[in-house]
């Protein structure tokens, strides 16, 4: 069975297999290319072309550098990229050097450059991403049964050293997430035998391949169901320790505390895909979903009356998230945000007044004004509500963001209080007078007064039980002392 147009192939890859052909040499298109046409997944037109036959590479190089400029392969080199107008295309060079064999001219690879492919295509991790496509036949090249292993959704190593290499199994884990495959049995034996070696990886290696799973992941449940099964989630011990956690089953009826966080994280992609989200707001929103409620884990109790709670797990589930995003080498910033986001996931609870949604806006901007916005906070409460299967819960985010629009000064409270307001309570002229704006803004956020009138009412009280007299004092002391 021949697919003559399974690959789309843009125009620079097109003249790239022309320009292969004309060498006397022998093309397949291969990897995730292949891969996802076969699964009809979504690809980034990237395509990769290995080349068969007994081609002189000089001959190859040459013919390639008509179609774009080819950076010179080095010595142990097996690839060269071509700089073609339209985008850069990777071509892996023959495996066989020139010879004067003459070559066979059926549709088909003949023998030697079928055991080129097998060679060729086993350099791949996996078998489903070892399937050649000759986009001058049609036909696919499938030397390590990798069409078969993409039916059944399985991913399996091809060569020993993939499943020993720690890395390698964290790309196939990542892939997992992708494609919502399982790791073959044999393949995550392999790997659990090897996975003390993790450590020893290079910080920026790990969050490097944890960034694609986290902003191109599928499916959460298969990631961590490969975590698992490959010995990888004994490094994340924070998560780990979600496993067999329980909830209350009347508000989380999907089960334990791990099957929650990967149903929030999945929930979490498909908000990302419905609001359009760039690669790093998907990366701030998957993450934390992913990890919001790593508190449960040390705050999970079951009461007298059988009744399952975990009250104070989402300011106990900041720290375990820093530790496990510090371990694996995530960036400061995305670190902070995540801590906010999961310690404020709960505090929907206390409903959208104007004083509340002022008091969260507050804390997620933080001191520096930096912090994750509210409609990134509203997307973590929706992924935690919905990531419970049949316990889906309506997210209040759209309510909490009405009320805020309406806020006068957006995020921070705008003083309401002006000098003429603190003269006529009493306040003196000067240095006084900023401390207590000061102040008169942090009851404002606090929610002790929304207006105007409800400003001046609190500014005379302030003044009549003798804060304004201490503040007054404390601020000269300090610029005496300064």
């Amino acid at each position: 069975m021949t697919h003559p147009d399974l690959v789309v192939l843009t125009p620079a890859a097109r003249a790239i297999v022309a320009a292969v052909v004309r060498a006397g040499g022998h093309p397949l298109i291969v990897g995730g290319a292949v891969r996802d046409a076969l699964t009809g997944a979504d690809h980034d037109g990237t395509v990769a072309i290995q080349t068969l036959g007994p081609l002189d590479v000089r001959q190859l190089v040459g013919a390639l550098q008509a179609v774009g400029r080819v950076d010179e392969p080095g010595e142990s080199s097996g690839a060269v990229i071509v700089h073609a107008p339209g985008g850069d295309v990777e071509v892996r060079l023959p495996r066989r050097a020139s010879s004067n064999r003459h070559r066979a001219t059926s549709q088909r690879l003949d023998a030697a450059d079928a055991l080129d492919a097998a060679d060729a295509l086993g350099d791949q991790d996996v078998t489903v991403d070892a399937i050649g496509w000759d986009p001058t036949t049609g036909h696919l090249i499938d030397p390590h049964h990798g069409v078969a292993d993409l039916a059944a959704g399985v991913l399996r190593h091809i060569a020993v050293d993939v499943a020993t290499d720690p890395l390698r199994v964290l790309r196939a884990v990542t892939l997992a997430g992708r494609l919502g495959f399982t790791i073959a049995p044999e393949t995550a034996a392999l790997a659990r035998s090897t996975a003390e070696a993790v450590p020893s990886l290079v910080r920026e290696q790990v969050w490097a391949e944890l960034v694609e799973l986290l902003t191109r992941g599928r499916s959460f449940s298969h990631a961590l169901t490969a975590l698992e099964e490959t010995g990888w989630e004994r490094h994340l011990p924070e998560l780990a320790a979600t496993r067999g956690v329980p909830q209350d089953p009347v508000w989380h009826p999907e089960g334990d505390v791990h099957r929650h966080l990967a149903l929030a994280a999945d929930a979490a992609v498909a908000i990302a895909d419905r609001d359009g989200l760039d690669d790093d707001e998907r990366l701030l929103l998957v993450t934390t979903a992913l990890l919001h409620d790593l508190g449960k884990a040390t705050h999970t109790h079951r009461e007298d009356d059988g009744r399952i709670t975990s009250r104070g797990h989402a300011h106990a589930g900041v720290a375990p998230a820093r530790a496990l995003l510090s371990r694996v080498g995530a960036p400061a910033e995305l670190i902070d945000q995540v801590g906010v986001l999961i310690a404020e996931h709960m505090s929907h609870l206390s409903g959208p007044t104007r004083p509340a949604v002022r008091r969260l806006l507050h804390r997620l901007a933080g001191p520096s004004g930096a912090g994750p916005s509210l409609a990134t906070w509203a997307r973590v409460v929706e992924a935690d509500l919905t990531g419970r299967e049949a316990g889906r819960k309506p997210a209040p985010g759209p309510l909490w963001l009405a009320v805020a629009a309406t806020l006068p000064g957006g995020a921070a409270a705008a003083p309401l209080l002006r000098g003429r307001h603190l003269l006529d309570a009493g306040v003196r002229p000067g240095i006084g007078m900023a401390p207590v704006v000061t102040a008169s803004v942090r009851a404002q956020e606090a929610g002790e007064f929304d207006d105007l009138d409800g400003a001046i009412a609190w500014l005379h009280g302030f003044v009549r039980t003798g804060r304004y007299e201490a503040l007054y004092r404390a601020e000269v002391d300090r610029r005496r002392r300064s």
